[in-house]
């Protein structure tokens, strides 16, 4: 994982990060590949996949800062949310409550599970189709590996 990480400073040394997070997710033009989950389980930005998402993060005691313009089930808040679900684990287990410490594992695994794995590829494609030398492209296979999610032509 640390090579794909590497991959992505190399390449943002040549390829201005903010014009690129511009081209390939926001636009103006149409964008390469929106990072966001309903794009990919409902066919367009803030479907079903986001409400339930923020319902989700709601369950956990979570909501999004209120700067936050964008649809909630973002691969950044997705990815944080996910950290947030670990670290929960860590700190149970490490104050020797490992009934929840195990129930947060659960939680992360279903979470990457039914979310993650679900969109994360396609994403990933488009990116792969479109943008393979991007830092964004590097820093999204990173992710997904760290995530335990199972990609196209990956072990």
């Amino acid at each position: 994982m640390g090579e794909l990480v590497e991959d992505a400073v190399r390449s943002a040394a040549t390829v201005p990060p903010e014009r690129e997070y511009h081209r390939l997710f926001l636009g103006p033009a149409k964008p390469v590949a929106p990072p966001f989950e309903s794009v990919y389980a409902d066919g367009a930005a803030f479907g079903p996949a986001a409400v339930g998402f923020l319902a989700e993060l709601r369950e956990a005691g979570l909501e999004l800062s209120v700067d936050f313009r964008l649809p909630p089930d973002h691969v950044a808040v997705q990815l944080e949310y996910l950290a947030c679900l670990e670290r929960r684990a860590e700190e149970a287990s490490a104050s020797g409550d490992s009934g929840a410490a195990t129930a947060w594992r659960a939680r992360s695994r279903a979470f990457a599970d039914g979310h993650l794995a679900r969109w994360l590829p396609p994403f990933l494609r488009r990116l792969e189709t479109s943008a393979p030398g991007s830092p964004y492209t590097f820093l999204v296979r990173a992710a997904a590996r760290a995530a335990g999610v199972v990609l196209p032509g990956e072990p």
